[in-house]
């Protein structure tokens, strides 16, 4: 549309037959309002989103090939924007699933966030009372508590997130920003040995990303290198255990519209490209 966005998504097989047929609607600021996933001529599935005055979404309805409800997931914020509480609920009779509900100091400062089953039953909790390096973590049953703070450099403002992961070891996130306007520019994960697990960089925007990588034992096992034209992404590369594994190639038209895909394997054998049909207003 004249705002970018992609409204219809077309493939073709080599012999000319329609493999894949997606269509979107999207409102007068650029929301997606609904999507359509069409394969070999048939609508497998589709989500209708629904915002409020604030473009905040409230509201998503999943819908199966028949066009039922499978998934009904609702949004409720507080005045300052600030998420309250989300419900994921199922099936015709849209029975309550999960429901997560969050409490906040000030502003959007969260202080609490509590899961909850269908029933009510409070399954876990997560607590944001600890505001400072050096506090000890200590793992509770059903309770994770979380860690954050921050340090200011002549460059950078420095985030700190502490908490435990699933196995209820520590992980620590350290994000890095631009100290004039705030803007992401690195993200960097350790363990409780403060081996690097993951990195990623990007450039004043997480939609913009220049590098992301995965470590083992502090040991790089994949990573991904983007490239760009101004602002556009033109083409990215996958390196497994530092060696390059594949190259992905975008072209673009005139009016900067995807056109074509090339994807290489190593060597630059070409494994695969698209000629894919783009439907635009």
């Amino acid at each position: 549309d004249s705002k970018g966005n992609i409204i219809n998504y077309v493939e073709f097989s080599k012999k000319g037959k329609e493999k894949v047929n997606d269509k979107f609607e999207y409102n007068t600021n650029g929301k997606l309002l609904k999507s359509e996933w069409g394969r070999h001529g048939k609508t497998r599935r589709s989500h209708v989103y629904t915002y409020d005055l604030n473009e905040h979404l409230v509201r998503r309805e999943d819908l199966n090939s028949k066009g039922k409800t499978s998934v009904f997931n609702l949004w409720n914020y507080n005045e300052g924007g600030c998420l309250l509480s989300f419900e994921m609920r199922k099936g015709k009779q849209q029975k309550l699933r999960r429901k997560w509900v969050h409490t906040y100091y000030n502003g959007c400062d969260r202080k609490s966030s509590t899961a909850y089953n269908g029933s009510g039953k409070v399954l876990q909790t997560w607590s944001y009372d600890c505001k400072s390096e050096g506090e000890k973590l200590n793992p509770k049953k059903n309770e994770t508590q979380i860690c954050r703070w921050e340090s200011v450099s002549q460059e950078y403002l420095i985030k700190v997130y502490q908490t435990f992961d699933e196995n209820g070891r520590i992980i620590r996130t350290v994000s890095k920003y631009s100290i004039q306007d705030t803007l992401p520019l690195e993200q960097k994960e350790y363990n409780e040995k403060d081996e690097l697990l993951r990195h990623f960089v990007c450039d004043k925007s997480y939609d913009k990303p220049l590098m992301s990588g995965s470590y083992r034992h502090g040991k790089e096992m994949y990573r991904y290198d983007y490239q760009y034209d101004g602002e556009t992404m033109i083409s990215w590369t996958h390196s497994w255990h530092g060696k390059i594994r594949s190259t992905i190639k975008l072209d673009y038209n005139r009016q900067g519209n995807l056109v074509l895909h090339k994807w290489t394997k190593r060597k630059g054998k070409l494994r695969w490209m698209g000629l894919v049909e783009l439907a635009y207003q």
